[in-house]
Order: C-alpha cells, then structure tokens, then sequence
C-alpha cells in the first residue's frame, strides 16, 4: 500500500506520458501503467497469443510478448521496444517485468527444477550503444525481472571484436557470422547444471541468442530460455489504423 501510494504521488507530481502516443495519464493510470486505453487495446491486439516453447526438453525455447515489425515506426509494440532501447525508464521496464515474469512461470510451471538452478543473463550491448544510450536495456530487463522472482543475474558473456557491428543492419546470413564471433564465455564462469534465463528487446533472426546460447550449452548449461519483449513476424493481425486515434 505504501508503494502504491509513493507511485500515486509521483505520478502525481511528474505525470507520466503514455508510451503508444506520448498523451498524459491520468493519475490513477499513471500510478501503474504506462498506456492510455487506447494503446492498451493495440499492445493487446499485438500480443503473441501463447507461450513459444518452454522448458520442455530442446536445447533453447523462446518466449516473447508482442509481436514486432521490423521497420515500423507507428506501432505500438514497436514504440515501446525503441523507448526501451533508448530511455532507462524504471516504471517501463517494471511493467515489461511483470509481464516478463508471468509468461516465465508459465515455461517453467510444469519443470522440475531447484530454484537455484535458474540463472537471468543477457547478450552484452555493443560499446558503441552504452557510450550512445548510457545503459543496457537488456541487463535493465533480467534486473527488472530479477526483483520480481529472486533469480539472481549473472554477467556470463562478454562483447569482443575490435569492430563491433550492429545486427539491426545486417541480412540474416550475416547476423549469424556476426553473433558467431562477437561473444565469449567470461573467464571462470560456472554454469553446468544451470538453466540460463537469456533476456534481449527482441527476437528477429535469434542469431545473437542463439550464438550465446551455444556457448553456454557447451559450457555445461542443461537448458537455455530466450526471454524477449518482441518477436519480429512478417504479418501481423494489428492494423495501422488500430494504431491512430480518431
């Protein structure tokens, strides 16, 4: 109650925009969320309707939120995925967790597993992004997480290569080269036994997952889950006028 009611207050004192179109909240919605009704009801439209894989056996699942469009500017899943990329928001990122961690409970619901088992980590940025950005959005996001299951969140992998390259500008085929030689285990890491939480913005070809996903694996990882805000599709059921007001 007393949290809340911190969160009333400065929402109060700062009202928060709404991500979809950038329209102030009112105080009630700016206490826990972070879309106006009508956003809400385009993120719902766009949500992926059941969790992609689990913990069921293959070496690495994937879950994800929302369906994502590469190249679109006016979505709202779209929206709220570049404003993680690019604003260290804590209200954001906690209301990502909370739907993060939902979709988590249910992959794992039906595996056997010690809680010490389970490890968050994450894909590092390139240096070319922090130095842009100031932060990581997906170290933000097993944070975030972190808090609300108790997981801790384990630095495993480093960024190398003297010229980094960002995937998002890269075809598919060279995404894969890229991840390939852009991550190493960090020295000492211990992860046999482990079942590795990996967190990224989004999932387009999973090239870079699934590159960090080997090193793990072959480090003794018994399974890896991709946990992802965005899932690029090619169509999507969300119209572009779903996400304009009238």
């Amino acid at each position: 109650m007393i949290e809340w009611n911190r969160k009333k207050l400065l929402a109060f004192l700062f009202p928060p925009k709404c991500i979809g179109c950038g329209e102030l909240l009112s105080i009630d919605e700016g206490a826990e969320e972070i879309f106006c009704p009508f956003c809400r009801t385009a993120w719902e439209a766009g949500r992926l309707t059941a969790v992609d894989g689990g913990l069921s056996g293959s070496n690495a699942e994937c879950i994800s939120l929302v369906k994502y469009r590469s190249g679109e500017t006016e979505g709202v899943p779209e929206k709220l995925i570049y404003h993680i990329k690019h604003h260290d928001e804590g209200r954001v990122f906690d209301y990502i967790a909370c739907e993060l961690t939902s979709l988590m409970r249910q992959a794992y619901a039906s595996a056997v597993l010690d809680e010490g088992q389970i490890l968050l980590s994450y894909p590092p940025r390139s240096r070319k992004a922090l130095r842009k950005d100031g932060f990581d959005q997906a170290r933000r996001l097993a944070k975030a997480v972190s808090v609300r299951t108790g997981f801790p969140v384990a630095s495993l992998l480093l960024r190398v290569g003297k010229k980094e390259k960002e995937q998002k500008y890269l075809s598919a085929e060279k995404r894969k080269a890229n991840a390939m030689t852009s991550y190493r285990l960090r020295k000492g890491v211990d992860v046999r036994g482990k079942v590795i939480c990996l967190f990224d913005d989004v999932y387009t070809t999973g090239a870079t997952l699934k590159s960090c996903a080997g090193l793990l694996t072959d480090a003794g990882a018994s399974q890896v889950l991709f946990v992802t805000v965005g899932k690029t599709v090619r169509s999507v059921d969300v119209k572009p006028q779903e996400t304009q007001k009238l």
